[in-house]
């Protein structure tokens, strides 16, 4: 059996975070419900934060 790990070193000025997330939208003329995981990652500049990266994980859509 063959395990991977794989390790990422981030500096301080690097913050990520992964919150549930819930979408109701209308594409031509067509209600849809979205629900998964965001992943963002956000680099500090200078007094504050700016997002560099966002992804959706487990996304499941269906018509609403």
């Amino acid at each position: 059996m063959a395990t991977n790990i794989h390790m990422v070193c981030v500096p301080p000025s690097i913050k990520g975070m992964e919150p549930t997330m819930e979408n109701l939208y209308e594409r031509s003329a067509e209600q849809f419900h979205t629900t998964g995981r965001d992943l963002w990652v956000f680099a500090k500049h200078g007094t504050g934060w700016l997002a560099v990266w966002r992804t959706m994980l487990d996304v499941n859509e269906t018509t609403a």
